[in-house]
């Protein structure tokens, strides 16, 4: 629980930096402002709703224990059901806007390895549904014999699974936009650069 706390905090706050600057990176206007998709208006909203997105998850995981004891009270599991599935759309959405904008001002740049730190977030929500779905079948198993407890493997795999998904997603991202700054190219992607 205490990791989990510690890593929707981290992703509280970096999210709204990357957001930022895949917007940026994905083109500027005439004014300098970053692009964005159909769906949202300003790379500001994207952030909001990236915020959205984690504490609606961190209710669910941490505020209702990924709902283990469901059975226990209906209405509570009810509500976090509906709070992840609301997670889950922010996140499509999000990622539907930002790869728009990428795919409206690519041109004819190869942007594999920028889409893989946006597209690689489909990870997270997999992973909390492993541990989701984990949980449930042994509080079903295990009935009133079962108190919440999570096991050791399905910790490791979490943070393992997690620690990938974020050295991805924050790590070689940062590194491919380091690489740019210092006139090199990180797995001979193109620069970090604007598209436009």
């Amino acid at each position: 629980m205490a990791v989990d706390s510690i890593r929707h905090s981290d992703w509280l706050i970096t999210l709204i930096f990357l957001i930022y600057k895949i917007y940026y990176l994905a083109g500027t206007d005439s004014n300098g402002a970053p692009k964005t998709g159909d769906i949202f208006e300003t790379p500001a909203a994207a952030a909001g709703c990236a915020v959205l997105m984690v504490c609606l998850s961190a209710i669910v995981r941490i505020g209702t224990d990924e709902i283990w004891d469901w059975h226990k009270n209906v209405w509570p599991t009810v509500i976090a059901v509906v709070l992840w599935l609301s997670s889950l759309v922010l996140m499509i959405l999000l990622i539907a806007d930002i790869d728009t904008a990428v795919e409206a001002n690519k041109g004819i740049i190869n942007v594999d390895l920028y889409k893989s730190f946006y597209l690689s977030w489909i990870g997270y929500p997999i992973v909390s549904l492993l541990s989701i779905i984990t949980r449930f079948f042994m509080s079903c198993r295990n009935g009133e014999s079962y108190k919440g407890e999570t096991p050791q493997w399905l910790t490791f795999t979490k943070d393992l699974s997690y620690g990938f998904l974020d050295s991805w997603s924050k790590g070689v991202f940062a590194l491919w936009t380091a690489y740019t700054a210092f006139n090199m190219h990180l797995l001979e992607a193109p620069a970090a650069t604007s598209l436009n």
